[in-house]
Protein backbone atom coordinates (compact mmCIF):
# COMPACT_ATOMS: atom_id res chain seq x y z
CA UNK A 1 0.00 0.00 0.00
CA UNK A 2 1.31 3.62 -0.92
CA UNK A 3 0.40 7.09 -1.18
CA UNK A 4 1.19 7.28 -4.40
CA UNK A 5 -1.13 4.40 -5.58
CA UNK A 6 -4.28 5.81 -3.99
CA UNK A 7 -3.33 8.90 -5.46
CA UNK A 8 -3.36 7.27 -8.82
CA UNK A 9 -6.07 5.28 -8.22
CA UNK A 10 -7.71 8.32 -7.19
CA UNK A 11 -7.25 10.39 -10.24
CA UNK A 12 -8.31 7.49 -12.41
CA UNK A 13 -11.41 7.11 -10.39
CA UNK A 14 -12.42 10.51 -11.04
CA UNK A 15 -11.54 10.45 -14.73
CA UNK A 16 -13.62 7.32 -14.66
CA UNK A 17 -16.55 9.32 -12.78
CA UNK A 18 -16.51 12.13 -15.24
CA UNK A 19 -16.72 9.76 -18.39
CA UNK A 20 -19.48 7.24 -17.00
CA UNK A 21 -21.88 9.11 -14.55
CA UNK A 22 -21.90 5.86 -12.23
CA UNK A 23 -24.95 5.11 -10.28
CA UNK A 24 -22.57 4.31 -7.03
CA UNK A 25 -18.72 3.88 -6.74
CA UNK A 26 -16.70 1.48 -9.08
CA UNK A 27 -15.44 -1.68 -7.09
CA UNK A 28 -11.44 -1.99 -6.95
CA UNK A 29 -10.90 -6.16 -5.68
CA UNK A 30 -7.65 -7.45 -5.08
CA UNK A 31 -7.05 -11.34 -4.50
CA UNK A 32 -4.47 -11.55 -1.27
CA UNK A 33 -2.49 -14.49 -0.95
CA UNK A 34 -1.86 -12.74 2.53
CA UNK A 35 -3.65 -10.94 4.81
CA UNK A 36 -0.37 -9.30 6.36
CA UNK A 37 -0.61 -5.69 6.13
CA UNK A 38 -4.71 -5.54 6.19
CA UNK A 39 -5.35 -5.99 9.84
CA UNK A 40 -7.15 -2.70 9.88
CA UNK A 41 -9.40 -3.88 7.08
CA UNK A 42 -13.12 -3.98 8.30
CA UNK A 43 -14.22 -8.10 8.32
CA UNK A 44 -17.71 -8.59 7.53
CA UNK A 45 -20.09 -8.44 10.49
CA UNK A 46 -22.25 -11.79 9.64
CA UNK A 47 -21.27 -13.98 6.33
CA UNK A 48 -22.65 -12.83 2.88
CA UNK A 49 -22.75 -13.77 -0.85
CA UNK A 50 -19.98 -12.13 -2.67
CA UNK A 51 -22.38 -10.22 -4.78
CA UNK A 52 -23.70 -8.86 -1.78
CA UNK A 53 -20.45 -7.20 -1.17
CA UNK A 54 -19.73 -5.87 -4.12
CA UNK A 55 -22.55 -3.92 -4.02
CA UNK A 56 -22.22 -3.29 -0.80
CA UNK A 57 -18.87 -1.31 -2.21
CA UNK A 58 -20.89 0.08 -5.11
CA UNK A 59 -24.17 1.32 -2.94
CA UNK A 60 -22.55 2.64 0.24
CA UNK A 61 -18.68 3.03 -0.17
CA UNK A 62 -18.03 -0.07 1.97
CA UNK A 63 -14.43 -1.22 2.43
CA UNK A 64 -14.22 -5.06 3.53
CA UNK A 65 -11.95 -8.13 3.18
CA UNK A 66 -13.01 -11.20 2.60
CA UNK A 67 -11.23 -14.37 4.44
CA UNK A 68 -11.33 -18.15 3.34
CA UNK A 69 -13.07 -19.10 6.13
CA UNK A 70 -16.95 -18.72 7.09
CA UNK A 71 -17.57 -15.18 5.75
CA UNK A 72 -19.21 -16.58 2.67
CA UNK A 73 -22.30 -17.79 1.92
CA UNK A 74 -22.22 -18.75 -1.32
CA UNK A 75 -21.07 -22.48 -2.11
CA UNK A 76 -20.56 -20.63 -5.76
CA UNK A 77 -18.15 -18.15 -4.56
CA UNK A 78 -16.10 -20.27 -2.32
CA UNK A 79 -15.50 -22.17 -5.41
CA UNK A 80 -14.71 -19.04 -7.40
CA UNK A 81 -11.91 -17.64 -5.33
CA UNK A 82 -10.66 -20.85 -4.93
CA UNK A 83 -11.52 -20.94 -1.38
CA UNK A 84 -13.29 -24.59 -1.20
CA UNK A 85 -14.25 -27.49 -4.45
CA UNK A 86 -17.70 -27.70 -5.42
CA UNK A 87 -19.66 -30.72 -4.19
CA UNK A 88 -19.45 -33.23 -7.37
CA UNK A 89 -22.90 -32.60 -7.72
CA UNK A 90 -23.41 -29.03 -6.91
CA UNK A 91 -25.26 -27.89 -10.65
CA UNK A 92 -28.12 -30.73 -9.98
CA UNK A 93 -29.67 -27.98 -7.40
CA UNK A 94 -30.51 -26.53 -10.72
CA UNK A 95 -32.21 -29.01 -12.55
CA UNK A 96 -36.28 -29.07 -13.04
CA UNK A 97 -36.43 -25.34 -12.84
CA UNK A 98 -33.21 -23.17 -14.37
CA UNK A 99 -31.88 -26.00 -16.21
CA UNK A 100 -33.80 -29.09 -17.90
CA UNK A 101 -31.14 -31.67 -17.48
CA UNK A 102 -28.36 -32.40 -15.46
CA UNK A 103 -25.86 -32.53 -18.60
CA UNK A 104 -26.90 -29.04 -19.10
CA UNK A 105 -26.63 -27.40 -15.99
CA UNK A 106 -22.96 -29.55 -15.38
CA UNK A 107 -21.96 -28.08 -18.88
CA UNK A 108 -22.90 -24.22 -17.53
CA UNK A 109 -21.20 -24.78 -14.76
CA UNK A 110 -17.97 -25.69 -16.83
CA UNK A 111 -17.68 -22.04 -18.04
CA UNK A 112 -17.66 -20.41 -14.74
CA UNK A 113 -14.20 -19.21 -14.37
CA UNK A 114 -12.05 -19.69 -11.05
CA UNK A 115 -9.39 -18.77 -9.30
CA UNK A 116 -6.97 -21.68 -8.46
CA UNK A 117 -7.96 -23.56 -5.64
CA UNK A 118 -6.15 -22.55 -2.50
CA UNK A 119 -3.97 -20.08 -4.39
CA UNK A 120 -5.56 -16.56 -2.50
CA UNK A 121 -6.09 -15.78 1.32
CA UNK A 122 -8.58 -13.34 1.46
CA UNK A 123 -10.16 -11.06 -1.47
CA UNK A 124 -10.14 -7.13 -0.38
CA UNK A 125 -13.43 -5.09 -1.87
CA UNK A 126 -13.10 -0.97 -1.72
CA UNK A 127 -14.60 1.92 -3.53
CA UNK A 128 -11.63 2.58 -6.56
CA UNK A 129 -11.53 6.37 -5.07
CA UNK A 130 -10.39 4.62 -1.73
CA UNK A 131 -8.03 2.18 -2.95
CA UNK A 132 -4.25 1.96 -1.97
CA UNK A 133 -3.46 -0.84 -3.79
CA UNK A 134 -3.40 -1.83 -7.45
CA UNK A 135 -6.76 -3.66 -7.96
CA UNK A 136 -6.76 -6.79 -9.99
CA UNK A 137 -10.17 -5.86 -11.18
CA UNK A 138 -12.79 -3.09 -11.29
CA UNK A 139 -16.68 -3.65 -11.24
CA UNK A 140 -18.34 -0.94 -13.04
CA UNK A 141 -22.62 -1.63 -13.09
CA UNK A 142 -24.38 0.19 -15.62
CA UNK A 143 -26.67 0.47 -18.79
CA UNK A 144 -25.74 -0.34 -22.04
CA UNK A 145 -25.22 3.34 -23.02
CA UNK A 146 -22.24 2.96 -20.01
CA UNK A 147 -21.09 -0.11 -20.87
CA UNK A 148 -20.66 1.31 -24.79
CA UNK A 149 -17.63 3.58 -23.68
CA UNK A 150 -15.86 0.71 -21.76
CA UNK A 151 -16.06 -1.35 -24.83
CA UNK A 152 -15.62 1.17 -27.49
CA UNK A 153 -12.46 3.00 -25.32
CA UNK A 154 -10.77 -1.07 -24.99
CA UNK A 155 -10.89 -1.60 -29.00
CA UNK A 156 -10.02 2.39 -29.91
CA UNK A 157 -6.80 0.97 -30.50
CA UNK A 158 -7.27 -2.90 -30.84
CA UNK A 159 -10.02 -3.23 -33.35
CA UNK A 160 -12.15 -6.03 -33.37
CA UNK A 161 -15.14 -7.14 -31.34
CA UNK A 162 -15.05 -7.70 -27.69
CA UNK A 163 -17.28 -10.74 -26.92
CA UNK A 164 -19.35 -11.37 -23.40
CA UNK A 165 -20.38 -14.77 -21.65
CA UNK A 166 -23.81 -14.74 -20.08
CA UNK A 167 -25.41 -17.50 -17.83
CA UNK A 168 -26.98 -16.24 -15.20
CA UNK A 169 -24.92 -18.30 -13.15
CA UNK A 170 -21.57 -17.04 -10.90
CA UNK A 171 -21.94 -13.78 -12.35
CA UNK A 172 -19.09 -12.67 -9.63
CA UNK A 173 -16.97 -14.81 -11.40
CA UNK A 174 -17.42 -12.36 -14.61
CA UNK A 175 -17.05 -9.52 -12.41
CA UNK A 176 -14.07 -10.12 -10.78
CA UNK A 177 -12.02 -13.25 -11.89
CA UNK A 178 -12.48 -13.21 -15.73
CA UNK A 179 -10.97 -9.91 -16.25
CA UNK A 180 -8.04 -10.74 -14.05
CA UNK A 181 -7.42 -13.97 -15.82
CA UNK A 182 -8.35 -12.98 -19.32
CA UNK A 183 -6.89 -9.29 -19.26
CA UNK A 184 -10.19 -8.51 -20.98
CA UNK A 185 -13.22 -6.37 -20.21
CA UNK A 186 -16.19 -8.53 -19.49
CA UNK A 187 -19.98 -7.67 -20.00
CA UNK A 188 -22.56 -9.76 -18.70
CA UNK A 189 -26.18 -9.94 -17.18
CA UNK A 190 -27.15 -10.25 -13.94
CA UNK A 191 -27.81 -13.45 -12.88
CA UNK A 192 -30.67 -14.37 -10.43
CA UNK A 193 -29.30 -14.32 -7.26
CA UNK A 194 -27.59 -11.29 -8.17
CA UNK A 195 -31.02 -9.73 -9.23
CA UNK A 196 -32.49 -10.85 -5.60
CA UNK A 197 -29.74 -9.94 -3.11
CA UNK A 198 -27.83 -6.96 -4.69
CA UNK A 199 -28.83 -5.20 -8.10
CA UNK A 200 -32.23 -4.05 -7.83
CA UNK A 201 -32.40 -3.19 -11.53
CA UNK A 202 -33.57 -4.26 -14.56
CA UNK A 203 -31.51 -2.33 -16.85
CA UNK A 204 -27.81 -2.45 -15.44
CA UNK A 205 -24.86 -4.65 -16.83
CA UNK A 206 -21.81 -6.17 -15.09
CA UNK A 207 -18.72 -5.30 -16.62
CA UNK A 208 -15.79 -6.23 -15.28
CA UNK A 209 -12.18 -4.41 -16.24
CA UNK A 210 -8.30 -5.29 -15.61
CA UNK A 211 -6.86 -3.36 -13.28
CA UNK A 212 -4.08 -2.45 -15.44
CA UNK A 213 -6.26 -1.31 -18.46
CA UNK A 214 -7.65 1.51 -16.93
CA UNK A 215 -5.34 4.21 -17.97
CA UNK A 216 -5.52 2.90 -21.35
CA UNK A 217 -9.69 2.77 -20.76
CA UNK A 218 -9.81 6.95 -19.51
CA UNK A 219 -7.43 7.75 -22.13
CA UNK A 220 -9.24 6.84 -24.47
CA UNK A 221 -12.69 7.53 -23.88
CA UNK A 222 -11.74 11.31 -23.20
CA UNK A 223 -10.07 11.39 -26.38
CA UNK A 224 -13.33 9.56 -28.41
CA UNK A 225 -15.40 12.33 -26.27
CA UNK A 226 -13.80 14.96 -28.18
CA UNK A 227 -13.99 13.94 -31.75
CA UNK A 228 -17.94 12.49 -31.39
CA UNK A 229 -17.33 9.38 -30.66
CA UNK A 230 -18.80 6.79 -28.01
CA UNK A 231 -19.47 8.81 -24.92
CA UNK A 232 -22.03 9.27 -21.84
CA UNK A 233 -24.59 11.10 -21.46
CA UNK A 234 -24.89 10.32 -25.53
CA UNK A 235 -24.17 13.38 -27.80
CA UNK A 236 -28.11 14.15 -28.41
CA UNK A 237 -27.37 16.06 -31.48
CA UNK A 238 -31.37 16.91 -31.76
CA UNK A 239 -30.85 19.52 -28.78
CA UNK A 240 -29.55 21.90 -31.42
CA UNK A 241 -32.15 21.11 -34.02
CA UNK A 242 -34.70 23.25 -35.15
CA UNK A 243 -37.71 22.49 -33.67
CA UNK A 244 -40.20 20.46 -35.39
CA UNK A 245 -43.52 19.47 -35.46
CA UNK A 246 -45.72 18.53 -33.78
CA UNK A 247 -43.97 20.17 -30.75
CA UNK A 248 -43.13 22.81 -33.15
CA UNK A 249 -46.64 23.66 -34.02
CA UNK A 250 -47.48 24.22 -30.64
CA UNK A 251 -44.67 26.29 -29.52
CA UNK A 252 -45.09 28.85 -32.27
CA UNK A 253 -46.25 32.61 -32.06
CA UNK A 254 -49.43 31.42 -32.93
CA UNK A 255 -49.54 27.78 -31.81
CA UNK A 256 -51.59 25.09 -31.41
CA UNK A 257 -52.05 21.43 -30.42
CA UNK A 258 -52.11 20.25 -34.18
CA UNK A 259 -51.80 16.87 -33.44
CA UNK A 260 -55.74 17.16 -32.16
CA UNK A 261 -58.97 15.62 -34.24
CA UNK A 262 -60.99 18.14 -35.27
Amino acid sequence: MSDEIISKNQELDTRLRDLLSPEGYLVAAKFLTTMEGYENVRLPRRPRTLCQYISQARYIGRTVLIPKENYQTCYMANYILGFKELEPNAHERYVGWQMATAEAAKKTFETIPSVDMGKYEAVFLTPLGRCAVEPDSVVFIGNASQALVIVAAYLHTRGGALTSQSSGMGVCAQAIVAPMLSGKPTLSLPGNAWKLLGLPSNTDLICGIPGNLLQEIADNAEFMRGRGGSRYPAAWQHIDWDVQPPIGDLLSANGKPSWLKK
